[in-house]
């Protein structure tokens, strides 16, 4: 009886967390009883399989009949996954002997499943003549959502100008390592890939030089929308929200379509956006310097009088 998964090239193996049959769990080993042989290998075409062989299966297992054999073991999306409707897939099958006169053995009809990633790119863009033209050197980070407001950071690896990905765990594990600043390219526009679904903040910590930076985050929703019998992507959307206003994405369908963030800077006088907490204090300070002024006034006057 053996076990195998091949993994695609954008999936590598983390760890085996366990593996029983029955209530019986078996431990990693060559010869014991309850054991199994674990082998990962790594195949011409980039692709990666993870194989468990029972050990002495028959006479391990001969009176657990009907009992179920379970397989537990995580993998995690490295620099080489696709994104989008691009799908990382890994295959299952069970190999099993089925000729009690020979070595003959037979193969369960693969359990293949898809795991996506996803993409958006930024667009930083000022209107020239009602026209958007991209902004190079506009700085940004993004952050989870922790509720409705910015949570933990996401750790970003740059690939090339213009294109950057969520850092991996190995990433991560080297020694010096920090998270890149994302950097809009000479276009203007930014790609970002490697993000879960689920609902992020994108936040702008620098301008380009001689326009304003963004006053508050903007809110990323990565939407995607899956087929509720086969479990297959059949389409997904990125909607974003900046003061207030939400603009809902396209629905992306095929595998080479990005959706887009766009974000406009402008020049002149920064005032505090709507609604926001700067906007409270600029009213309160006016309320504030009026009501001094009309006191000062009528004490003022007062005082003439007298």
């Amino acid at each position: 009886f053996k076990f195998s998964d091949t993994l695609s090239k954008g999936l590598d193996l983390k760890e085996v967390l366990s593996v029983k049959v029955g209530d019986t769990v078996l431990k990693a080993g060559k010869t014991e009883a309850n054991t199994y042989l674990p082998t990962y290998t790594t195949n011409n075409d980039g692709t990666h399989t993870l194989t468990l062989n029972f050990n002495d299966f028959y006479n391990s297992y001969k009176n657990r009949t009907g009992d179920t054999i379970t397989v537990v073991y995580t993998a995690t999306l490295n620099k080489d996954a696709v994104i989008g409707m691009n799908p990382n897939t890994n295959k299952a099958v069970v190999e099993y002997s089925n000729d009690p006169k020979s070595d003959g053995t037979g193969k369960s009809e693969p359990s293949i499943v898809d795991v996506h990633t996803f993409d958006f790119t930024i667009f930083k863009y000022y209107l020239k003549d009602e026209t958007q033209t991209g902004l190079a050197n506009a700085e940004f980070e993004l952050y989870k959502a922790n509720g409705e407001v910015a949570g933990a950071k996401v750790n970003i690896k740059k690939v090339e100008e213009g294109k950057y990905r969520v850092a991996t765990p190995e990433d991560i594990a080297t020694e010096g390592f920090k998270s890149d600043v994302i950097v809009s390219g000479t276009n203007g526009k930014v790609l970002v890939k490697g993000l879960d679904a689920g609902t992020y903040y994108l936040r702008e910590t620098k301008a380009p030089d001689g326009y304003n930076k963004l006053l508050s985050d903007i809110k990323v929703e990565i939407k995607p929308v899956y087929d509720k019998t086969t479990g297959k992507l059949t389409s997904y959307s990125v909607d974003y929200t900046y003061n207030g206003t939400t603009t809902t994405g396209k629905e992306i369908k095929d595998t080479k379509t990005s959706p887009e963030v766009a974000v406009e800077n402008k020049t002149g006088a920064q005032l505090p956006s709507t609604g926001s907490k700067g906007a409270l204090m600029v009213t309160l300070a006016g309320i504030v310097l009026f009501g001094a002024l009309t006191a000062s006034k009528a004490f003022g006057k007062k005082k003439a009088n007298n």
